[in-house]
């Protein structure tokens, strides 16, 4: 999905893993985000996230055959990415302030 939204748009890119490092196409994440946000209490709303170069599936094992997502791999595979997000520090995007402190994330080995 992530390729044809950035063709439409006129972003040329080779991979997930390219267009996940793109400014603009986080920053359109971001401002998509932030539009979530605004239909949701505080509570629920997302404060910082990570684009990833790797697309979830069950073939690389984020996903179950019926696209649920197994939290237990998905955690241990970015446990770096996550805990960038509460570190201090904090590494990711903040959703409210815009800054992108961005950190390199690794493609885990066996996805792509």
């Amino acid at each position: 999905m992530a390729p044809l939204w950035a063709q439409g748009r006129g972003i040329q890119s080779s991979s997930l893993a390219d267009l996940a490092s793109r400014p603009e196409v986080v920053e359109a994440v971001r401002q998509a985000v932030a539009e979530a946000n605004s239909r949701l209490s505080r509570i629920e709303q997302i404060k910082r996230f990570v684009l990833l170069g790797a697309e979830w599936t069950s073939q690389s094992g984020e996903l179950t055959p019926t696209q649920k997502m197994r939290r237990n791999v998905v955690l241990r595979r970015y446990a770096a990415e996550v805990d960038g997000m509460y570190a201090e520090p904090p590494t990711g995007v903040d959703v409210a302030g815009g800054a992108l402190v961005l950190a390199a994330a690794p493609v885990p080995a066996g996805a792509s």
